[in-house]
This record gives structure tokens, sequence and C-alpha cells, in this order.
């Protein structure tokens, strides 16, 4: 095990995602950012927008892990099975080829929520995305703009021709 960073009393908004438990306490994500689900793992379209990469995803493992260093093995492949979906359908959604995948561990490595996620960002030429992400941050997406944005990517994932 190592160092936690997790504050103490800490409740963990990626616990209730992972457990499909949407209350008021999380307002931020609803039942319908689910775009894909199995027994270890959970994708939901984020709510934190950069401005030049609209719409990304989060994939989130169903067992309380701070970090990388402490998620047992299964897991973690089950969370980079997905998350290699999920980038298809990033991919598939966005029309784009290009994708940044980010997994933050520790304060100094930008971790800002106690359970390990992975984001999945569309890319585009020129976008500006690191400038985008450290200069203007990412605003709060409309709870229709997300319904809509998880229902073409669950969709794509759908298609019986999805690759």
């Amino acid at each position: 095990m190592t160092k936690t960073f997790e504050p103490e009393g800490y409740r963990c908004y990626m616990c209730a995602i992972a457990k499909n438990n949407f209350t008021d306490d999380f307002p931020i994500s609803r039942p319908t950012d689910v775009i894909y689900e199995d027994d270890k793992t959970v994708a939901i379209v984020d709510a934190s927008w950069i401005p030049t990469n609209k719409g990304h995803i989060l994939v989130i493992p169903k067992v309380h892990v701070e970090n990388i260093f402490d998620i047992p093995e299964d897991y973690l492949k089950a969370v980079y099975s997905t998350v290699q979906k999920m980038a298809k359908a990033v991919r598939e959604v966005h029309k784009t080829d290009h994708i940044t995948i980010r997994q933050n561990n520790g304060p100094h490595g930008d971790q800002h929520m106690w359970h390990l996620h992975v984001h999945i960002h569309p890319r585009y030429e020129n976008d500006e995305y690191n400038q985008a992400y450290v200069v203007a941050g990412a605003r709060k997406a409309e709870t229709q703009e997300k319904l809509e944005l998880a229902e073409k990517f669950r969709q794509a994932i759908a298609n019986p021709d999805f690759e």
C-alpha cells in the first residue's frame, strides 16, 4: 500500500458512480451519463469539459483504489480494456484519430479525486489542449449536452461493426 493522499472523512464521488448511487450529495453526474458498464468498470461522460475538446470520457474501476500503485491487477486489466473500447468510441463520435489518455497520481501529479480514474480526451490539430486545460480550465457541461453525447457514445458502442 502506498502513501494515501485521501483526506480523513473523504466521501468518494467515484465510488458513488461505480455503485450507481447518484444522489443530491453528488449532483455533478447522473445515471444518463453512464455509457458503458461491466462487472469491474464503469464509463461516463465527464462533467468537466475543456473548451477546445468537449465531451471526454472517464473510466472508473468499481473497487475503491486511490492510484495506479495499489490497484489489483485484474482491475487494472479491466480498466485498460474499457479504456481501449472507450477510446474507439471517442474516435468514432468525435471523428478524430487523435486522443489523449490521462491518469493522474498524487497531488503533484494533478490528481484531485482520490479514486483511480482514466480520462479519454478527443484531440485535434492545433487544438491547444494543454494551454486550454491549464489556462482556461474546464467548464461544467450542461445536462442536455452530456445526455446527447452519452447517447452518441452508447450508439457507437452498440453498433455491430464497432471496432
